[in-house]
């Protein structure tokens, strides 16, 4: 929220004596508001990227993989009150470390750092109640079974679990539970999933909702994605049972707050069918490298269940709200469309002499005029290419005026010169200086100095090197989770090839909303928050761009 320079819906429904509620809504955080409540504002989608965590989930396992600790399971010794085993008890240490670096989570919003040396530790005890093998799990903080924290047969889940932390200056208590994914009878096929480790206190505003929520609704893990499923350890079940115990909890908090706190406005987010398409859209879509029609229909019964939890999400809240006094919108944000090809702009670059690599690599910036962002933080959804000018950036090489100018002419021109093998055609569909991409609604200072889109079955590759490498090239590993569908920098509303399409989803219903009515064109999103102020009574925020959307609202509003 520090970052923005317009005024949010929910800042302006607060400035004209509304009550606001904010569940897990994307940049809310730090709180804008005072008299309302904010829960999890950061909203971040991917694993370790939170970063008011504790720790990012992890898997415990006797093989390797990403995300993931191994362990080795010897003879056990002094344990207390052990259950009867027909085979000999064996035993194994599980860590939980916290993540490095620092953390904003305190209720007074001071940063502090974790203690990365100091883990919390459990021991992890096999027992055989047969002679056919290994079956039961036994976790102790102390190996006294009568303590234990929990006892798990395969694919069970243990109860929410608290353990105090410590991070430098106070200790920190955090919830997290386990699951058992695999124990085969020999034990050498062992796999335990442990939930992100998220504090009990700190991630809501005021600070004592968090012990409220908790009492009404239970433990909060606004972590679920597909992670440990590409991490090559689980199956979708993991994901599919994380994911709807997240909806309902966010649906029962926002139904208790609207009732407890008088909420006027409430709005909350949730990420799973983002996650989906990413990680299974190249499963379910003909024109994928990955399709296989023989597995489509399991990746489309995945997709199906996931939507099948928003609707028992939002049911769950509009059984419970008075719709004769209520609207409820469901919006989503985007689309998907599949990953099918990588356009590597900064190879582009490079060969165009823009962009300067060292032998090692990395970018060397003092002979460097231009790189796109993609180059810079390594992430393919980057539709912005700055050039490395003087008086702005720290190592600025193009001086201001005509030599940056002549830079970005260059740039253009280079995204235009990319050619795809396959077809001959150019993958780049619109190229601009950043004060021309107002019309994209990429306008302004706070864009690259070139804004590109590409059409919908590209994405921007991060690689940079090998210099001599493609500029395009066909994705051919792309059911791992990230690169299976994509939202990133395609230019057209709807993809020309497959099942995908950047058209997003809006519903609306209750009072002062139509019955009935389908909208002959499209809403677009920024006619969103001018919808909803006119539906509180009250004005537009001051830089909305977009209006009312009059033909679905009832005349009397």
């Amino acid at each position: 929220s520090e970052h923005y320079t317009a005024e949010p819906i929910w800042v302006t429904a607060e400035r004209h004596g509304k009550r606001v509620i904010l569940v897990r809504y994307p940049t809310s955080w730090p709180p804008m508001i005072e008299r309302g409540v904010v829960v999890d504002g950061y909203a971040c989608p991917s694993c370790g990227d939170d970063p008011m965590e504790i720790a990012p989930c992890l898997c415990y396992t006797t093989g390797v993989g990403r995300l993931s600790q191994r362990v080795e399971f010897d003879l056990a010794k002094g344990w207390k009150n052990a259950p009867e085993s027909a085979l000999p008890p064996i035993e194994a240490e599980i860590r939980i470390t916290p993540k490095k670096g620092w953390s904003p989570f305190r209720p007074d919003n001071k940063l502090i750092e974790w203690d990365e040396e100091h883990s919390v530790r459990y021991h992890a005890l096999l027992v055989a109640t047969t002679k056919e093998g290994y079956d039961t799990l036994v976790i102790s903080p102390n190996k006294d079974a009568a303590l234990a924290v929990a006892t798990l047969k395969e694919g069970g889940w243990s109860p929410w679990i608290t353990a105090d932390f410590r991070a430098r200056g106070s200790p920190v208590k955090g919830s997290f539970r386990f699951k058992l994914m695999e124990l085969t009878r020999d034990a050498r096929g062992f796999a335990l999933y442990r939930s992100q480790v998220y504090p009990v206190e700190g991630w809501a505003y005021p600070n004592p909702v968090c012990q409220e929520l908790i009492e009404k609704v239970g433990y909060f893990i606004p972590q679920a994605s597909p992670e440990p499923w590409a991490s090559l350890w689980c199956d979708v079940t993991l994901f599919l049972e994380e994911a709807r115990d997240q909806a309902m909890w966010l649906a029962k908090a926002v139904v208790y707050l609207m009732g407890s706190k008088g909420g006027d406005l409430a709005m909350l987010q949730w990420h799973s069918p983002d996650h989906c398409k990413h990680a299974w859209w190249g499963g379910l879509d003909p024109s994928s490298p990955s399709y296989d029609p023989e597995k489509a229909d399991g990746y489309w019964d995945v997709m199906e269940r996931d939507y099948g939890i928003a609707d028992e999400m939002i049911g769950y809240i509009l059984d419970r709200v008075d719709m004769d006094d209520t609207a409820v919108m469901v919006v989503s944000d985007h689309g998907h469309v599949p990953s099918l090809k990588s356009v590597f702009t900064n190879r582009a670059l490079a060969r165009a002499g823009l962009l300067k690599v060292k032998e090692d690599g990395s970018i060397d910036w003092e002979e460097t005029r231009a790189v796109d962002q993609a180059g810079i933080w390594g992430i393919s959804r980057s539709v912005h290419v700055y050039v490395n000018l003087k008086g702005r950036d720290p190592t600025g090489v193009v001086e201001p005026g005509e030599e940056y100018e002549e830079v970005r002419r260059e740039v253009i021109s280079t995204l235009y010169g990319i050619r795809d093998p396959d077809t001959g055609k150019c993958p780049v569909t619109m190229a601009l200086r950043r004060e021309d991409a107002g019309i994209i609604g990429l306008g302004g200072d706070r864009v690259g100095d070139v804004v590109y889109l590409l059409e919908p079955e590209y994405h921007t590759g991060t690689a940079i090197t090998p210099l001599d490498g493609p500029l395009v090239e066909r994705v051919t590993v792309s059911t791992l989770w990230g690169l299976s569908g994509s939202h990133h920098g395609q230019s057209l509303p709807t993809a020309r090839a497959g099942v995908g399409t950047h058209e997003a989803v809006f519903i609306a219903c209750g009072s002062g909303i139509k019955r009935g009515y389908r909208r002959p064109r499209p809403v677009s999103l920024r006619d969103v928050a001018p919808t909803v102020a006119r539906l509180l009574g009250i004005p537009a925020p001051p830089q909305a761009q977009g209006i009312p959307l009059y033909d679905m609202l009832e005349e009397s509003v």
